[in-house]
């Protein structure tokens, strides 16, 4: 054999071939090391929010745990806090069958009444009712005159502190006046209040000088308050006109009143003498007239 050659050029690499059969299964490897033993889960209570749970168990041991809504919260030891695990929440269960209607028990006892409610809004105004019949009017009035029966001429005298005579009763329909021509007194026999009206035609008499003063009060026996008066000055010539009202308030029945001269002097009841009237009319006024009025 001759020498050898140099070496050739490396040819092309071929084609893979196709794939062989899978070889036979290999030994069982060595066990691996035993895992850690797992803890369980107490559910111990359940609560609406976990600011609840939180505030009645701030701290738990391992495995306790408690329903938040729906979610399961378990005490983690190395987060020192509640740990959310997730919605614990079953399939809804079939509905139960419908119980039997039981027997209508007995009416119980009347309960205590209860306390009064508020006052309600009052209702709009109603319409205006038809207008009835026009009642009939009825004012109860005393109506008491004196005349110059006696003297004519010279008139009535009445002293100091004494009544005016009163000598005829004229008018009372309500039968609640009684007037006295013996005691010259006014009784009103009823409670009430009453305006009173009176005038007195006088002579001034018995001071010795042309002029004095006339004074008229309607009062109540021993009783100085005088409820109708007037003060007017007067001559000895010329009947003069007393005029006095007032008021009169009433609070129990059956009261007498007394018309009193309650000047210093003398007075002289007389109306103008008729011949010395120059006039076609034949008309005096009489001495003293009262009227008594009811107001309410």
């Amino acid at each position: 054999m001759g020498p050898t050659g140099p070496q050739g050029v490396q040819g092309l690499q071929g084609e893979i071939g196709p794939q062989g059969p899978p070889g036979e299964k290999g030994d069982v490897g060595p066990q691996g090391p035993t895992g850690d033993a797992g803890t369980s889960v107490t559910i111990l209570g359940s609560y609406g929010t976990l600011v609840e749970l939180q505030q009645k168990h701030p701290e738990g041991k391992p495995g306790d745990s408690y329903l938040v809504d729906s979610d399961l919260y378990v005490w983690s030891d190395e987060n020192s806090k509640w740990v959310d695990v997730g919605t614990i929440k079953g399939p809804k269960g079939d509905a139960g069958p419908q119980g039997v209607r039981g027997p209508k028990g007995d009416i119980g006892p009347v309960g205590p009444q209860g306390d009064q409610g508020l006052q309600g809004v009052a209702g709009p105004k109603g319409d205006i009712g038809p207008t009835g019949p026009a009642g009939p009017v009825s004012i109860p009035t005393l109506f008491a005159l004196t005349f110059n029966a006696d003297d004519p001429k010279n008139g009535v005298t009445v002293d100091p502190t004494d009544r005016i005579p009163l000598e005829t009763e004229i008018y009372d329909e309500a039968k609640i006046f009684y007037v006295s021509n013996v005691n010259n007194t006014i009784t009103i026999m009823k409670k009430g209040v009453f305006k009173v009206y009176f005038t007195v035609q006088a002579l001034a008499y018995g001071d010795g000088t042309d002029q004095s003063v006339i004074s008229i009060g309607f009062r109540r026996l021993e009783d100085p308050t005088v409820y109708a008066g007037n003060s007017v000055w007067g001559n000895k010539t010329t009947p003069t006109t007393i005029v006095g009202q007032g008021i009169i308030n009433l609070t129990y029945p059956n009261q007498l009143f007394e018309l009193v001269n309650l000047g210093k002097y003398p007075i002289r009841l007389k109306s103008p003498d008729v011949d010395t009237l120059n006039t076609q009319s034949y008309f005096i006024s009489p001495l003293v007239s009262i009227i008594i009025e009811e107001i309410k």
